[in-house]
């Protein structure tokens, strides 16, 4: 099934006291780690915004309730949520995600002075580390998968491991699950024994380049490269569901 979907997340502005406060509609900022929240009960958006200056952002819902954040939650979500808003009161957004070592000029320092190990791979394409601890790749010079002992970069010996027919165009890993792209389908492999789980299909993928997952892995983001489209498959019972 070939259709056309809009997805609709609108950025706008909104001024108080002639303060530019940025702001998403029908959405909510949730809290997936720790983090200092403050819960007011019968005051309307625009009397919680009067008293919001201290903190990072603001939920306003429906029911005239309002959760303040004192500091931006190192892991989080934003959901859909109806007649909500998100608020950013300071102006800035969370990062994506927080380093796990600030001192940047350290760390380069540390690298600088590291032992260098290095590995050959005939033209590489994407890298990751899989459930094993693995670094894994393909290689569209050798045709074939690559992992690697993330330790020392020596190739993990598999006799099972075995060249392609096609020349691959990208790798990706979700689930214990490599997902390799090539002209005109997509090979499902189990990361454990290298089994071939599915061969993914569609008449208007040509050339597998980058592949992600969202919504727990049922939706799966592919990009074609040869045609410049952007398809959408559903992981529940694997079809084309949107391209453009």
């Amino acid at each position: 099934m070939f259709t056309t979907v809009g997805f609709n997340l609108l950025l706008v502005f909104t001024a108080v006291n002639s303060i530019m406060i940025p702001l998403i509609n029908n959405a909510t900022l949730i809290s997936i780690s720790n983090t200092s929240t403050v819960i007011i009960a019968d005051k309307t958006c625009k009397e919680c915004l009067c008293l919001s200056f201290p903190y990072a952002a603001l939920n306003c819902f429906s029911n005239n309730t309002c959760q303040f954040f004192n500091t931006f939650p190192l892991v989080y979500k934003i959901q859909l949520t109806l007649q909500a808003h998100l608020y950013f009161l300071q102006g800035v957004f969370p990062n994506k995600s927080q380093p796990c070592f600030s001192d940047t000029t350290c760390l380069l320092n540390r690298f600088n002075a590291s032992n260098k190990i290095y590995t050959t791979v005939s033209y590489s394409r994407s890298l990751f580390i899989d459930n094993h601890g693995y670094l894994v790749t393909v290689s569209q010079g050798m045709s074939t998968l690559v992992r690697l002992y993330s330790g020392n970069l020596s190739v993990v010996s598999n006799p099972s491991c075995r060249p392609f027919n096609d020349i691959p165009y990208g790798i990706a890993y979700y689930n214990e699950t490599y997902y390799v792209g090539f002209n005109n389908y997509i090979l499902a492999i189990d990361s454990n024994n290298l089994t071939i789980l599915q061969n993914i299909t569609a008449s208007y993928l040509k050339g597998a380049r980058y592949m992600i997952f969202s919504s727990n892995g049922e939706l799966m983001i592919v990009t074609s490269m040869n045609n410049s489209y952007l398809l959408f498959f559903n992981q529940t019972v694997i079809h084309m569901d949107y391209g453009m």
